[in-house]
């Protein structure tokens, strides 16, 4: 992280550079303004004349008044001005600080004050916002950071400590080869956006010693190797408190790396579309079984099959083969499909919780119990909930095959199944009630299995003008929900991103334009465009010109990184095949592949800065990360590239040759362990991550011929493909009809929101409906209810917790304790390891928007 002298900065101002002609796109930015962009450079004229009090002050001014503008950096990236502000306060000499210190100061120790109190992160990410320079920051800074790495998230750490101090190799190799002077750089070099926090009074070698713990949480152990080695050479006598020690701060990251980090459990379950919502999910290893699917099929005669097959447009298991309507009209008899165009009608992506597969349409949520082949469906029209309004033109075709590139997808949190609903395709023309479209929030019922509907929510609740029409299902995190929306305006298509409460139908807490896009096309699109969290930021890739950050909780713009926009098509004029592919955030970067465009993008994720690019790469699908690699399906096959810098060294690709006929994709894959699991037309096919070469000890003649493509998910050893009819579900030997099977009644991460219901039942006078009983302000869990719970661990939101541990510490007479915030101020919790930082029992609920009332982690 490098920081930008002031002068550097000025000399790219004065050269013109700031702000640059909008590159050739369909995307116009909301919020971007040219006014705020010419304030910067007055401020900065005054800066360059050394006239540094009266620049600090027009800066504190730009950012109280205009800091959420976005102002055009260079020729495709736009940057809020409050950003581009601290950047230069943070360069000014620290005398000329002082002022803008006494102004600032008083309210950013507040919100100190009140985030460690309460151990909350929203007054800390205040300060860093809005008072960046401010004498309080660097304290805010670091308690973010420990507070980040309490809640397992290692990279965003990680960035709240670089905030404070570079890296220790960084700041090394400053030391030996110091930055050119600014009269030396070029005129058209852009400037650096890190910041860098000016003159930090906390202890700098303990931050950089808590980077390298984030390094090795992560994982990264030879990274962690080389980052050890330069801090012990650079702060070679440090001492103090590190990771719950006192001591030699070199000798103490020595000895935690010298001792296995367990690995953050995953969740057994795929909760959302690619399997989570930072949507790059790598599934952890399983050493017993390297190809990860061969227990599904091992020792099973060929025609045996998949154990279910459920056909979603006739709602019921079929025994063989699928009820086939005729074909769609107007393609000849005998002229086969393509495979490229066979796989955009593979409309399902659904998800699996437990021993349920939940999967959707335009008009209802279906779970499918894979125990008993049960099934249960929630309609909008059903039920007397009067949600589709027919008469008044809505209108939805849930006959299948579906229309070419309509995807349906859903995501499960804190036990809750969230769903988008209605309209179909999103076309310019449609008005009124024709253009209806619906969230719904569900929740699985035991032990009737009934899904039952918590609120249902309408995109257009005025009923005037252009109807706005929710795209894809939404992501949840830490109680909050994220979704996009899109309405048009006469020749305009501008998408909004809005943030409500997961727990009821309460009105928008922010809403945000972020993109608007012209030349309108004249047909319907039916692919829904999803969101990603990244960290802290919510980012929509708009696949028109423009990929958009907003600050998750705030919902203030954070960065718009604008590329140029065509619509991409084949020399015969028809579509490309590509397919659902929202932005992927691993390992601290964020990966796009837009659709409009034949380019791969690596971006950083906290200034949207490029840090990468490919040029001429079409892709189908954007896998994800693993083993240094970033992996993704083409036209014509699959393929990886290196991860930090996306050079073909390290990489591969495998298109369609004697050895692999049948391709392209078909269906989406995953990647599990140091394994792709990639779905074709000839069959899956199971590929090392790190060579493109099927590993040694996989069989590969099962899972080609027993198991057909689609788009796949697996959690919980329940594969499931989805085609283009309905799904089938392959399962584990021993789970096939076997009543002694134990169900697996409690998702992953549903406590929170069972803890709510047993509330919300107690008061209703029926608190035995769910396993938690409610007494002295406590919600305490049943202890049949614990028993029943997934095979090996109780999971919540931040513990996991041994199954058999558990009923050791029941059959002693405890009590294991959930604790929401709105029933009890005190929580109880016990000791945390002050090795690991992770807690060893059942704690406080512990999130962003409910702070914890608990012991921290002791990281000093």
């Amino acid at each position: 992280m490098a920081r930008c002298p002031l002068s550097a900065v000025l000399l790219l101002l004065a050269a013109g550079r700031l702000p640059a002609a909008e590159p050739t796109s369909r995307a116009a930015l909301p919020g971007e303004s040219a006014a705020t962009g010419r304030r910067l450079d007055a401020a900065d004229r005054l800066a360059a004349d050394k006239q540094y009090a009266a620049a600090a002050e027009e800066y504190a001014h730009i950012i109280e008044e205009a800091g959420e503008d976005l102002v055009a950096v260079g020729d495709h990236l736009s940057i809020t001005a409050r950003r581009l502000c601290h950047l230069r306060l943070a360069a000014l000499p620290p005398e000329a600080l002082r002022p803008y210190r006494t102004r600032v100061d008083p309210q950013a120790k507040k919100w100190l004050a009140q985030g460690v109190a309460d151990h909350d992160v929203r007054p800390l990410e205040r300060i860093v916002d809005e008072a960046f320079c401010s004498r309080p920051a660097d304290a805010a800074l670091d308690a973010l950071g420990d507070l980040a790495f309490e809640r397992g998230r290692f990279h965003e750490a990680e960035r709240w400590w670089r905030l404070l101090a570079l890296p220790a190799s960084e700041a090394a190799r400053r030391i030996k080869e110091p930055p050119p002077p600014p009269w030396s750089m070029s005129r058209d070099q852009a400037p650096s956006l890190d910041l860098l926090f000016p003159d930090p009074q906390i202890d700098l070698a303990q931050a950089r010693g808590k980077q390298v713990l984030a390094l090795l949480f992560r994982g990264e152990r030879e990274a962690a190797a080389e980052e050890l080695e330069a801090f012990r050479a650079l702060h070679p006598k440090a001492v103090g408190h590190l990771a719950g020690r006192k001591g030699n701060y070199g000798d103490i990251l020595k000895a935690v790396a010298s001792r296995p980090i367990p690995a953050e459990p995953a969740d057994d379950a795929w909760p959302t579309f690619a399997g989570t919502a930072s949507r790059g999910t790598v599934l952890p290893a399983e050493p017993s079984d390297p190809n990860r699917l061969n227990r599904l099929i091992e020792y099973l005669p060929a025609e045996y099959g998949p154990a279910w097959r459920f056909q979603i447009d006739i709602r019921r298991v079929v025994k063989r083969d699928w009820v086939v309507p005729p074909r769609p009209e107007g393609k000849p008899v005998g002229e086969p499909y393509s495979a490229a165009e066979r796989a955009r009608h593979l409309p399902f992506h659904p998800v699996i919780v437990g021993r349920q597969v939940v999967v959707a349409d335009a008009r209802s949520v279906l779970a499918f119990d894979t125990a008993s082949g049960a099934s249960q469906t929630w309609d909008l029209g059903e039920n007397h909930h009067c949600r589709i309004n027919e008469a008044n033109g809505l209108r939805l075709n849930t006959s299948l095959p579906a229309p070419a590139d309509l995807r349906y997808t859903l995501t499960v949190a804190d036990g809750r199944i969230y769903a988008r609903l209605g309209v179909q395709g999103l076309p310019p023309a449609k008005q009124g009630a024709e253009a209806d479209s619906f969230l719904v929030c569900l929740e699985l019922v035991e032990p009737a299995a009934r899904l039952n509907a918590v609120w249902v929510r309408k995109a257009d609740l005025a009923g005037k003008g252009s109807p706005p029409m929710f795209e894809g299902a939404p992501v949840v995190r830490d109680g909050l929900l994220h979704v996009a929306v899109t309405r048009f305006d006469g020749t305009q298509m501008i998408t909004e991103v809005r943030c409500y409460s997961a727990d009821s139908d309460a009105p928008p807490r922010w809403a945000q334009d972020v993109v608007a896009t012209r030349d309108v096309p004249g047909t319907a699109r039916y692919r829904h465009q999803l969101l990603t969290l990244a960290g802290r930021y919510v980012v929509y890739a708009s696949h028109t010109g423009a990929v958009i950050a907003l600050d998750a909780r705030t919902g203030r713009r954070a960065w718009a990184f604008r590329y140029p926009s065509a619509v991409v098509t084949t020399p015969g004029g028809n579509p490309l095949p590509r397919d659902l592919a929202p932005a992927v955030y691993a390992g601290g970067r964020l990966y796009v592949a837009p659709a409009d465009y034949d380019r791969l993008f690596c971006l950083d994720p906290e200034t949207g800065d490029l840090l990468w690019q490919r040029e001429r790469v079409e892709v189908v699908h954007l896998l994800g990360v693993g083993s240094g690699r970033l992996v993704f399906t083409t036209p014509k096959g699959i393929r990886a590239v290196r991860a930090a810098d996306g050079d073909d060294d390290d990489g591969w690709q495998v298109t369609a040759g004697p050895d692999y006929p049948g391709l392209p994709s078909y269906g989406r894959g995953f990647l599990a362990g140091d394994c792709v699991f990639w779905p074709t037309s000839s069959g899956i096919k199971v590929l090392r991550q790190a060579t493109g070469i099927p590993p040694l000890e996989l069989i590969p003649g099962p899972l080609e011929s027993h198991i057909t493509p689609g788009n796949l998910a697996y959690a919980g050893g329940i594969l499931v493909v989805a085609d283009k009819f309905g799904l089938k579900l392959y399962l584990p030997t021993k789970r096939r009809g076997d009543p002694s099977d134990p169900p697996a009644d409690v998702p992953a991460g549903a406590l929170d929101a069972l803890a709510r219901r047993a509330v919300a039942l107690a008061e209703a006078g029926r608190p035995g409906e769910v396993p938690f009983a409610l007494a002295d302000g406590v919600v305490r869990m049943r202890r049949d209810f614990l028993s029943r719970g997934p095979a090996g661990a109780l999971r919540g939101r931040n513990f996991v917790l041994p199954l058999p541990r558990a009923q050791e510490r029941l059959a002693s007479g405890e009590e294991l304790l959930v604790v929401p915030r709105a029933l009890s101020e005190r929580a109880e919790t016990s000791n945390c390891d002050p090795f690991s930082g992770r807690r060893r029992f059942i704690v406080s609920r512990n999130d962003e928007s409910t702070p914890l009332r608990g012991r921290p982690l002791n990281l000093r």
